[in-house]
Formats: C-alpha cells, sequence, structure tokens
C-alpha cells in the first residue's frame, strides 16, 4: 500500500467525525387548546435546534393523526440556525394575529391538535428525530397557557413561541427552556464584637468576641423538580461518534493488514531441499 493511500485513509479517519456531526432537532412546546375563541387553525408546535450546527428542514415531516403532513417555510428559512427555533402552525394568517410581534422561522403545515392529547412525531424523511405524547393530564387544557419542555419535564406555562419560557434562559450548550430559580434575598448579618483580653488564660464571658450571623436562605421546595441538564442529547452524540470512528478505524487496519499479508512472497516447500543422487 502506497504512501498516499496510507495518507488518505489516516486523513478520512481523523476528519470523519465533522460529517457525522448531526443537528438535533427536538419538539419543545405546544399550544393545544387556546383559552379564547376557536382553536380551528390557531394551534402550533414549536421546534428547537438544539445543537451547533445547521439543519436543513426541508426534508422535514410532522406525523399526526396517523399523517404525514408536509412542512412548508412561509417566513425565514428552511436553514435553522444552531440553537434557533421554528414554528409549525396550521395556518400562518391566524398565528401573525395572535403574535403579531413574532418574526422566526415560520413552518406552515396542516393538522389539527387534539384537545384530549395525541402523539406527535418529527421526522427527516424516514427516520424519527423526536416525539411526544401528550395528555389534557399534562396541563395547558384551555387555561391560555401552552405545553413547554423545561429542563427536560413537560409543564404548563405562559407561551412564548421562538423563545425560552419567560424568566428563563439556556445553559451554556444551548440546550432548551430553562426556569431560573430566583432566592429570596438573605436577611442582613448581624455581628456583634467585643474587645478580647489575651491575658487571661480563661477569657470572661463579657470579652469573648462573639458574631452572629442569621441567614435565610430560600427553602428546598422552591426548586421542585424544574433543574435537570440537557447535555444528554449532546453526550449520546458524542458516544454516537466515537462508535463510528471505532468501526471506521478497525475496517481499515484490517484493509492495511490484508494488503500486507496479501503482498508476502511465500516460497515453494520444494526450494528448501537439494536432490541428491
Amino acid at each position: 500500500m502506497s504512501r498516499t493511500t496510507l495518507l488518505i485513509l489516516f486523513g478520512f479517519v481523523f476528519f470523519l467525525p465533522h460529517c457525522f456531526v448531526l443537528a438535533n432537532i427536538e419538539i419543545n412546546e405546544i399550544m393545544y387548546d387556546l383559552k379564547t375563541g376557536s382553536d380551528d387553525g390557531r394551534e402550533w408546535i414549536e421546534i428547537y435546534n438544539n445543537s451547533d450546527v445547521t439543519a436543513d428542514l426541508s426534508t422535514f415531516k410532522l406525523f399526526e393523526a396517523d399523517t404525514n403532513h408536509k412542512l412548508v417555510v412561509v417566513s425565514g428559512d428552511s436553514k435553522l440556525q444552531a440553537e434557533s427555533y421554528a414554528i409549525i402552525v396550521s395556518t400562518p394568517e391566524k398565528f401573525g394575529k395572535d403574535f403579531p410581534n413574532f418574526s422566526g422561522v415560520i413552518l406552515d403545515s396542516t393538522f389539527s391538535l387534539s384537545n384530549s392529547g395525541e402523539n406527535l412525531v418529527l421526522k427527516d424523511g424516514d427516520i424519527v428525530v423526536d416525539q411526544y405524547s401528550y395528555k389534557s393530564s399534562s396541563g395547558a387544557a384551555g387555561d391560555g397557557k401552552s405545553l413547554q419542555k423545561i429542563n427536560g419535564m413537560w409543564i404548563a406555562a405562559s407561551p412564548t413561541p421562538g423563545a425560552p419560557a419567560r424568566n428563563a434562559s439556556h445553559s451554556d450548550a444551548g440546550g432548551e427552556n430553562k426556569i431560573i430559580f430566583v432566592p429570596s434575598p438573605a436577611s442582613p448579618k448581624v455581628t456583634i464584637s467585643e474587645k478580647v483580653s489575651t491575658k487571661q488564660s480563661i477569657p470572661k464571658a463579657e470579652e469573648i468576641k462573639t458574631t452572629t450571623t442569621t441567614e435565610t436562605s430560600a427553602p428546598l421546595s422552591d426548586f421542585s423538580a424544574n433543574v435537570f441538564s440537557s447535555d444528554a442529547v449532546k453526550e449520546n452524540n458524542n458516544s454516537y461518534i466515537f462508535q463510528i470512528i471505532l468501526v471506521v478505524f478497525l475496517t481499515l487496519s484490517s484493509i492495511f493488514v490484508y494488503s500486507i499479508r496479501k503482498r508476502k512472497v511465500i516460497p515453494n516447500s520444494a526450494e528448501n531441499f537439494e536432490i541428491l543422487d
């Protein structure tokens, strides 16, 4: 095997991870039962690119009510940037009236979400990218709220299409909606100091320097179960990339060994003997 071939193979192995960096698109918010007026044409689904690469949504579909619904870009670009949102709507005009200040990516589709609950599947071609089954008991049933994926849990909160939940931010990894816990302010520290005598082996009570500090922290119950990490997805992506690299490396190693063995010359057994009269 020539040196050029080896360099090409090793370069392929080292640069392979960049070819397999996949965008992680997830269902992030669902508005399925509005508080006022008819739900017809006003329901929507938010999706989020929870990765550091751009995702092409041109081949994506929404599978709902046993039907694959095509997604058509009516605002923005089909190339969803990293850590960005897109909204899947059934009627763009009605969504625009409900959220006139929205200026992000809008995907038009044909669907009608059940108020009692159903299974939603996001597909890239025939590949399932993400899915979630909601129920009316999950919350946001006609109370003006939407179901939102916050810290890995689905809860009802004020609708925020194209943005994190109110009073929320993203982690450094750019994950899903995150609720920021703000503890109640601590009470001021009270310090009482008196001069300490160093001449006596056993100081008097009134000469002991005492410091009393009273702090009030927020109760643990305020945290509930809302603080979770969303790095599991990226860890799964890293594991997937490592497995691909390992398989390719083993395959190339096998090819290299086979090539070396094939080129090796094995003498015939008769060449080691001389026939004497």
